[in-house]
C-alpha cells in the first residue's frame, strides 16, 4: 500500500497541493501514469471530470451540458452519466459518446424518471473542433433546471 505525506504547501510541475483536516486538495488537474492529464483526474489513457450547473430549459432547444477540444483532449470515447432535476422531476441515465474529430455519435441509455416522461433527451455533435454533449427538453419542461453529470474517457 502506497501512502502519500505532505506536510506543508508545496509546488511543483504537477501543480500546488496542500494537506489538510479535510484532505488532499489540488487546483489543477491530476494524472497518474501520464505526465500531460486532460481531465481533472486521468490515469493512463482514463480520464475523469464532473460537472454541475442550470439552465433555464426551453421546449425543443438545445443547452450545451459538457464540451472538450478535439484537438487538445483527442477523447474517443467519453460515458457520461447524468442527473437532471426540474420542477416535473428527476431523470438520470447514461450517454456513450464516440468522436472522431470530425463526426460524434451518441446512444442514452440506461434511462429512468420520476415523471411521467422523460425532461430531456441527449445528443452529441462535433463543431468548430468541439465535441459537445446536449441536452434538449422535452414536451412540458420549461423553466430553471439543474444537471450533474460525471464524464469517463478514454484517449
Amino acid at each position: 500500500t502506497a501512502t502519500i505525506s505532505i506536510s506543508a504547501p508545496s509546488s511543483g510541475s504537477g501543480g500546488k497541493f496542500i494537506d489538510n483536516a479535510a484532505g488532499i486538495h489540488t487546483t489543477s488537474a491530476v494524472g497518474i501514469n501520464t505526465v500531460l492529464p486532460r481531465s481533472d483526474l486521468q490515469v493512463g489513457t482514463f480520464g475523469m471530470q464532473s460537472g454541475i450547473g442550470t439552465f433555464s430549459a426551453v421546449v425543443g432547444t438545445p443547452i450545451i451540458i459538457d464540451q472538450f477540444n478535439v484537438s487538445t483532449a483527442p477523447f474517443r470515447t467519453a460515458e457520461y452519466t447524468l442527473h437532471i432535476h426540474h420542477a416535473n422531476g428527476m431523470q438520470s441515465q447514461k450517454v456513450l459518446v464516440m468522436q472522431d474529430g470530425s463526426n460524434a455519435y451518441s446512444n442514452e441509455f440506461a434511462i429512468m424518471y420520476s415523471s411521467a416522461d422523460p425532461l430531456v433527451s441527449f445528443a452529441s455533435t462535433v463543431s468548430g473542433g468541439t465535441c459537445k454533449l446536449q441536452a434538449t427538453p422535452l414536451t412540458g419542461v420549461t423553466g430553471i433546471t439543474t444537471y450533474r453529470f460525471s464524464r469517463g474517457t478514454l484517449l
